[in-house]
């Protein structure tokens, strides 16, 4: 507890910008959270895929869980997209390019997935924030989205490891990976839908 002593206008103007400062610290902090649990992306006219910054992902997650019609979101590169949540599309006022964004909701993929999670989690003894768990993209065709969202993702992959003590995943590159490996369908949750499609400009 600090205890703030002078003349009344220099207490009072300290006191506003302590008060600024502590709620600026707490909305940062909402806003770091909510990133750690989910993370907006958007695909640019190159086809790559941006972050939405931390205040944009935490606008953008607010407004879904708050059941609003609309939201809009400002991508990195200063373009305004208005979603609309109920439809769950969103609109480059400038472009006219749409997008579908769909929450893929299956409770016994997500059941399976919480089950492999905690799993690993206990074999390794790790922190929750050392886990390594990452967002990441799959594309794939149309037809395949039914599939994965039903019945989950399939590996298919080959190859030998070692019986006694198996990895849980690998990656390409530690430092800065581009490729990830799985090595049980229930370490992968569909947990979101995005449909592409190009419009008209009006």
């Amino acid at each position: 507890m600090y205890v703030l002593r002078g003349l009344k206008e220099d207490v009072l103007s300290t006191t506003e910008l302590i008060k600024d400062a502590l709620s600026k610290d707490r909305q940062d902090e909402k806003e770091a959270m909510t990133a750690y649990h989910v993370q907006w992306l958007i695909q640019d006219a190159e086809e790559v895929w941006q972050e939405l910054s931390l205040h944009e992902n935490f606008l953008q997650e607010d407004a879904l869980l708050n059941k609003r019609a609309s939201a809009e979101v400002t991508a990195r590169d200063a373009t305004v997209l208005r979603v609309n949540l109920s439809a769950l599309e969103a609109t480059n006022w400038q472009t006219g390019q749409r997008f579908k964004i769909e929450r893929v909701q299956n409770l016994y993929l997500w059941q399976a997935f919480s089950v492999c999670r905690q799993r690993i989690f206990c074999k390794n003894s790790r922190d929750e924030e050392q886990l390594g768990e990452r967002s990441l993209y799959h594309g794939t065709s149309a037809e395949s989205c039914d599939c994965i969202e039903k019945d989950r993702f399939d590996r298919n992959y080959a190859g030998k490891h070692d019986p006694t003590d198996c990895f849980d995943s690998l990656v390409d590159n530690q430092q800065s990976p581009t490729m990830f490996v799985v090595f049980h369908d229930d370490q992968a949750y569909p947990e979101y839908l995005i449909t592409f499609r190009n419009v008209e400009a009006v």
